[in-house]
């Protein structure tokens, strides 16, 4: 991220389209565009490890870095 703007996300990891949405977040994640902060599964809310590995039905918060210039 070079500009430093970033929004505030969240997606639910639905049955059709997992492994899209999967390998998605991932790629993201290691071009250092996303940043997954909390997952909710079964009503708890836990932060985010390296070393998670979601499910269907997760709901992801994360950070993702917004290229949109300021006018």
């Amino acid at each position: 991220m070079t500009n430093g703007r970033v929004k505030l996300g969240a997606t639910t990891l639905m049955e059709l389209g997992f492994a899209f949405q999967q390998a998605h977040f991932q790629a993201l994640t290691k071009a250092g565009e996303l940043v997954p902060l909390l997952s909710e599964r079964a009503g708890r809310s836990q932060i985010v490890s390296a070393s998670d590995e979601w499910i269907e039905g997760d709901r992801i918060i994360y950070l993702l870095h917004d290229p949109t210039p300021l006018l």
